[in-house]
């Protein structure tokens, strides 16, 4: 134990979180946790944490069940509204009773009337998660009054993905009295502290699934009771450690209560059938649980003899599981973490991830593989019902990058807004080509159709194929996992691997150079991640297509069209051609032609100035 430190966990949640008033989770039937407030006591402290807390949503029971335990306290996550727009926010309200517990459940409704009372009442409290958006949208004008209300703020939680991870910090320390006062003049509000300016930080897990407790946390000068502990915190003795939110920490949090989740339900429906499944799934999400090769090999023996080591779909789950155990024999770490040796970490999380990634390769190469096999995208489509057994590797994952993507656009307002411009973030445009890097260099054209963004000051990301998988510079290059039987040029690329190196380049831009498999992936990010997306007309690609005859040209025929109706706008250095005007004109998306004032007699065409930027 370090002498000169104390450490908490800030932010935790228990079963008794329930859903939040999620519709879907309320129409499941399925709580947001599972985690028993005991079992939360137990891991915390092995995990190094001196003090311990629970901050469960709205409610204070679980709390109540360990509030006799050694250096714990009672705390709870409110939800409180602005009461013009009812845009809602979460405060971490620290070492209450149950009579204040009542008042503040009275009061949330109003922010405006719950500070006050907080405050009044010496109750220690923070904002958490400041950019998260909970309904009506945060604004900037939200962000300042909340700078003027707070004296604490959760800079780092392992559950929302802060880009860059010290945004807050940062914006919180280049705050000054002139600052201040100017802020509060304009909201005609009064800051909050003798210092206004001077803010105090904490971090927390806000931890869901039971797998990340402790990850990230505070940390303080050393105290010996909760009232030490809290006084150090408000005095500004305090900082982080450990990593914060990610797309991956979303994703295996959902998937640690999603399979908490079909535990409760097992006896009316085994979703595995397969107890070593179930065993090894302790291993992972079950922090209280390990069990070892002992039980390990019975459940094995016993599934082998009732001949049930299937899903519902018995030739795709066996090759899932052959995936597994093929993975797990290259990568000892991540044996030992299923083993229940090794703790959820960000380090054991990228190898899950990893392995997820290879998983899903592998059935996308088996698909394809067929459907070359008999030279028909029909059958392709067809074998896409194959895909339903890695679903549940695969959507955790997209939901997490969806999730984590969505306050990025107020993330760069708030930055641009209160810090200097060597501090802010740069605007990037993720060029997704099936070219390779030394063919994008040779063309001019695109910098063409990136003018605007380019003379913004726009910086270019490149997503390109390559021989093998590469980084050097803002060129991301990826082998193809199989190389297309008709067109040699052409390969599929690994998907969740791409996505996972997009968002962390943090693009908002995407330019579609090619009509192949790397680009339809950048739509499909776009579209996903809610990203503008724009096109050139791919010439080259569509005429090649049309000729191709038969139900390919009819398949592709119609692919084309829905691809340009996805995009945001379509930009053409020069008038199109016949066979250009009719497909632009069945996808009615934005047409925008540079270096030409032309008009075009279509309705479906907006045509921008030449001068308009995007």
């Amino acid at each position: 134990m370090n002498n000169t430190i104390s450490r908490i966990d800030l932010h935790v949640h228990t079963f008794h979180s329930r859903t939040a008033g999620n519709w879907i989770l309320d129409q499941l039937q399925m709580y947001e946790c599972y985690t028993e407030p005991m079992d939360v006591y137990k891991i915390a402290t092995s995990r190094g944490m001196d003090f311990v807390t629970i901050t469960d949503h709205d409610v204070i029971s679980g709390a109540l069940e360990i509030a006799h335990m050694p250096n714990f306290f009672i705390s709870e996550e409110v939800s409180a509204f602005f009461p013009h727009d009812k845009a809602k926010v979460h405060i971490l309200v620290f070492n209450i009773n149950e009579a204040q517990h009542d008042d503040i459940q009275r009061l949330r409704f109003n922010i405006y009337d719950l500070i006050p009372y907080l405050n009044q009442q010496n109750i220690v409290h923070a904002l958490a998660h400041p950019f998260f958006e909970m309904g009506p949208r945060l604004t900037i004008d939200h962000i300042e009054q909340m700078l003027l209300m707070f004296k604490i703020f959760e800079v780092k939680n392992g559950g929302k993905n802060i880009y860059p991870e010290d945004l807050f910090e940062q914006i919180c320390t280049h705050l000054t009295p002139e600052k201040i006062w100017k802020l509060a003049d304009r909201h005609n509000r009064n800051p909050i502290g003798e210092e206004p300016w001077k803010k105090s930080f904490i971090g927390g897990s806000d931890d869901h699934g039971g797998i990340m407790i402790s990850s990230p946390h505070t940390v303080t000068d050393k105290a010996h009771t909760v009232d030490e502990i809290l006084a150090h915190i408000t005095a500004g003795k305090s900082r982080t450690e450990g990593g914060g939110g990610s797309p991956l920490s979303v994703a295996h949090g959902a998937l640690a209560v999603g399979y908490k989740y079909s535990k409760t339900k097992k006896k009316s429906f085994d979703l595995f059938k397969n107890q070593l499944a179930w065993l090894l799934l302790d291993n992972v999400f079950e922090e209280t649980k390990t069990h070892g090769l002992y039980s390990l090999g019975l459940a094995y023996t016993k599934d082998k003899i009732k001949r049930t080591f299937s899903l519902t779909t018995k030739k795709g789950s066996k090759a899932v599981q052959k995936e597994i155990a093929r993975y797990v024999k290259k990568d000892k770490i991540l044996l030992e973490f299923l083993m229940g040796r090794a703790p959820f970490d960000h380090d054991t999380g990228i190898r899950f991830f990893n392995m997820a990634n290879d998983i899903v390769n592998h059935h996308l190469i088996t698909i394809l593989n067929d459907a070359q096999k008999h030279n028909s995208p029909m059958r392709l489509l067809k074998n896409c019902a194959i895909l339903k057994n890695i679903l549940p590797l695969t959507v955790p994952y997209l939901v997490g990058f969806k999730t984590e993507t969505a306050d990025r656009k107020l993330m760069r307002e708030c930055a641009e807004q209160f810090l200097p411009k060597s501090l802010q973030i740069p605007h990037k445009v993720a060029i997704f080509s099936d070219s390779s890097p030394g063919q994008l260099l040779e063309r001019d054209e695109m910098n063409d159709l990136l003018h605007d963004e380019l003379a913004q000051g726009y910086r270019t990301v490149y997503f390109t194929v390559a021989d093998n998988n590469s980084q050097k510079g803002d060129f991301f290059g990826y082998k193809s996992l199989i190389v297309l039987k008709n067109s040699p040029h052409y390969g599929l690329p690994p998907a969740m691997r791409i996505a996972y190196d997009f968002f962390q380049e943090a693009c908002d831009i995407i330019f579609i150079d090619t009509l192949g498999p790397m680009g339809i992936l950048g739509m499909l990010i776009g579209k996903l991640l809610q990203i503008p997306i724009i096109s050139t007309y791919h010439e080259t690609e569509v005429n090649a297509l049309a000729k191709s005859g038969g139900e390919t040209s009819k398949f592709f025929k119609k692919f084309i069209s829905v691809f340009y109706s996805q995009v945001d706008e379509v930009r053409l250095l020069d008038m199109p051609s016949t066979m250009e005007y009719e497909i632009l004109a069945k996808s009615k998306t934005d047409v925008r032609i540079l270096g030409n004032t032309i008009l075009i007699d279509a309705p479906e065409f907006q045509i921008y100035p030449e001068t308009e930027i995007y």
